[in-house]
């Protein structure tokens, strides 16, 4: 027998109560996470409306839905587990096709985001904004290259930012 295994008792670092606690705490996280991008299409849609003069738009927000992943694998976690009264899982198609699930889910929100990046300045181009360029900013693309859309032609002073 090997001097050190990573099977072995002597190797666990936590319990299984306690990985499912903190499981648990990480999938109470993500849900704030996965919403903000959905909160920032509904500001964008509402600006849009009101025809806002400026829009400060940061589409790397779209990529929070990837978080969501975690809920594929809460729902295989805690529907897909086996039942104390029986051994048979409380939902045999879920625990069959988990990883099909968590594939699926995590593809379709990449795209989303991916999509979403592309399309939201073109929305924002379609309502008549176009993209200024405002030298005060340091953004996380490089300073200057944040993305603000002003509603006709771009402030000639940096008083309105």
């Amino acid at each position: 027998m090997p001097a050190f295994s990573l099977c072995s008792k002597s190797s666990v670092l936590m319990s299984p109560t306690t990985g499912r606690y903190i499981f648990l705490s990480l999938v109470a996280l993500s849900v704030p996470c996965a919403i903000l991008p959905i909160w920032m299409i509904i500001s964008l849609t509402e600006s849009i409306a009101n025809k806002q003069t400026i829009i400060h738009l940061d589409t790397g927000l779209l990529y929070f839905l990837l978080i969501s992943v975690l809920w594929p694998m809460a729902a295989v976690e805690f529907l897909g587990g086996r039942n104390k009264q029986n051994s048979k899982p409380l939902i045999s198609w879920l625990t069959q096709h988990a990883g099909a699930v968590f594939l699926s889910w995590f593809i379709i929100c990449l795209l989303l985001a991916v999509i979403g990046g592309f399309a939201v300045p073109k929305v924002l181009k379609s309502h008549g904004y176009q993209p200024c360029h405002n030298p005060n900013a340091i953004h996380r693309l490089g300073k200057g290259e944040s993305l603000i859309f002003a509603l006709g032609a771009c402030p000639l002073n940096n008083q309105q930012w």
